[in-house]
Order: structure tokens, then sequence, then C-alpha cells
């Protein structure tokens, strides 16, 4: 019997070896995380938050994130892995602004936005994986657009040669949620996005043009649309 408890015990070591050579991160026990401050006011003309912290309980995690920035690829920070409430607060104030609750992966990255009118009821936070880095086809960006809005429905954003070009034929992401987000492939010569209330092409929320100083690394970025500007942010490798 002890011989059959031997080798038992030696199989349950073999496997864990597997699933650590499978892993790779290196570490199966933490998942990664960058935050996005979106919020903006009603009226556009400010933002309140003009600094957000993120905690998990009374940890901090993520310090200083300014309205209508992104933290870095360098600023990613661990936080364990599993179903984990991460909260928010303002850099002035200890009181919580947002909170949101996800299933974190190991070894996974994620990018979690705080987004929605800060002086209304309509301030939530959303978590949104990061996919790996994919390249796409020679001549194209890789483009995950989010709709930050909370409030103003679904939208359609059009990818055009400028900012200025008027919208034409099938938009690239169509009935877009507040909230929701999407992958699209579009030329590197498109480098005007337009979003649109959903099944228009008059009634305009916004429009931006891509910033490519920096060079997008393997032409991978977000940009994500508020109720009043644009934040791109570029993906990691």
């Amino acid at each position: 019997m002890k011989k059959y408890a031997f080798l038992s015990l030696l199989a349950v070591l073999a496997l864990g070896a597997c699933d650590d050579d499978d892993d790779p991160t290196g570490n199966d026990n933490v998942a990664f995380v960058r935050v996005v401050n979106a919020t903006t006011t009603t009226t556009g003309t400010a933002n309140t938050y003009t600094s957000v912290n993120l905690y998990r309980g009374n940890t901090e995690v993520i310090a200083g994130v300014a309205a209508g920035t992104a933290t870095t690829c360098t600023q990613f920070e661990e936080i364990p892995a599993g179903n984990q409430t991460l909260h928010f607060r303002t850099t002035a104030s200890a009181a919580q602004v947002g909170s949101v609750q996800h299933n974190f992966v190991a070894g996974k990255r994620y990018t979690i936005v705080l987004m929605g009118h800060n002086n209304t009821t309509g301030l939530q936070a959303k978590v949104f994986e990061d996919e790996n880095l994919t390249v796409p086809p020679t001549g194209q960006r890789r483009i995950r657009f989010i709709n930050a809005s909370t409030a103003a429905g679904n939208g359609d954003i059009f990818t055009l040669a400028t900012a200025a070009t008027a919208p034409t034929g099938t938009p690239a992401v169509q009935a877009l949620a507040g909230g929701s987000f999407a992958y699209v492939n579009t030329a590197n010569t498109n480098n005007g996005f337009r979003f649109f209330d959903a099944g228009s092409t008059t009634a305009e929320r916004f429009s931006y043009t891509i910033d490519t100083d920096p060079a997008l690394p393997s032409n991978n970025a977000t940009v994500l649309f508020t109720p009043t500007g644009a934040i791109q942010f570029n993906a990691c490798n």
C-alpha cells in the first residue's frame, strides 16, 4: 500500500509540473490590470474626477489616473486571480465612486474603465479582457472600439480617411451598446473615426483622428468614445 501511495504522490507532482510548463506567464496566481478614467460631466465642460485610484478592499492597486487617460503598459498591476471586487476612489477623498466584481483569470490582462457622468447616478465601472496581441493583415490596423457611454444609447462607428470624411456605406461597427466593445481590422490609410447615433450619419457624437506617435505596437490600439470625446491607448506587447 505504501508503494502505491508513493507512486500516486509522484503522479500528482508530475501533473503539477506540467501545469507550470503550460502557463506562459510563469505565474498562475495573479492577473494584471490597467485603468482608464473615462468619466465626464453632463455638460462636458469640466471633469470633477480629475484623478481616481483603484482599490481592492483597502489596498491601493493603482493611483492617480487622470481624467481622459489610461495607465501605460508598464503600469499593469497584479491582483489575485479569481472573483475580486474592485472599487474606485477619487484621489482627494476616501469615498467610493464606483465598483466592479469580476472573475479574473490567472495570467490574463484586463482594462478596467470608470465611465459615465460623474455628477449623476450613471457612473459605473467595466472590466474588459485584453486579447492577446493580434497582428492584423498587411496594411491594416486592429482597433478595439469601446462605447464608454452609460446613457446615450447604441452608436455606429465609421472608419474613414480623415475625421472630416463624409460617412458612406455600412459602418465598421453597428449599434454598439454603451459599455460594449468591438474589434475591427481597418486599412492603415483610415485615420479618422466618427461615432454617430445608431442608424444615423448626421447625429454625430464625436470624431477622432488616431494618434500614431508613438507608433502603434503591431498596429493594435483601443479607441474609447465618451459622450464628450475619445481616449486612445495602445495595446501592449
